[in-house]
């Protein structure tokens, strides 16, 4: 498949996916403004590695790697996490549009560590396989393996303290 015909795919793919790759980005920079920049940088990274896409049944796991190489330098330039309280710092949504700020995971898992949390949001939001899941993080798959279940014994240790 020549340059073009990626390009083209790729912009098929992005055209339908936007918003999985928003919440995706969301889910490491933790406000709107910062998720679409990343999302924005992670598109223009994409068309220029283009041809660095060597199988294109693989998009998916090609761009989500990106945008978390995109998000996690992104986070290292302000040198510190961020941290959002919805309540206080949400941006009013037009009616009819979702602003993200309620994804219904985002307080339990913003109390795992990063490297449990990427495999869940994964998983559950994005519903990627162990092997995409290792291909994205650039991890080995029995390494995504062990950090998903990790984080559900964390998530589930979590709960029954709450009840």
């Amino acid at each position: 498949m020549n340059a073009a015909a990626k390009e083209k795919l790729f912009e098929i793919y992005i055209t339908e996916n936007l918003d999985s790759a928003y919440r995706f980005a969301y889910t490491y920079m933790k406000n709107r403004h910062d998720a679409e920049d990343v999302v924005s940088e992670s598109v223009v990274r994409a068309l220029d590695a283009i041809s660095t896409l060597r199988n294109p049944q693989y998009i998916k796991v090609w761009f989500y790697r990106i945008i978390a190489n995109t998000a996690l330098t992104a986070l290292k330039k302000q040198s510190r996490y961020v941290s959002v309280d919805f309540t206080e710092n949400a941006v009013e949504a037009e009616p009819g549009q979702d602003d993200y700020s309620d994804l219904y995971l985002n307080d339990i898992l913003q109390e795992l560590p990063e490297k449990y949390r990427a495999p869940v949001i994964m998983k559950i939001c994005e519903g990627m396989t162990l092997a995409e899941i290792a291909k994205v993080l650039g991890i080995n798959e029995n390494t995504a393996k062990t950090r998903l279940y990790t984080a559900f014994g964390i998530l589930r240790k979590k709960k029954e303290e709450l009840v």
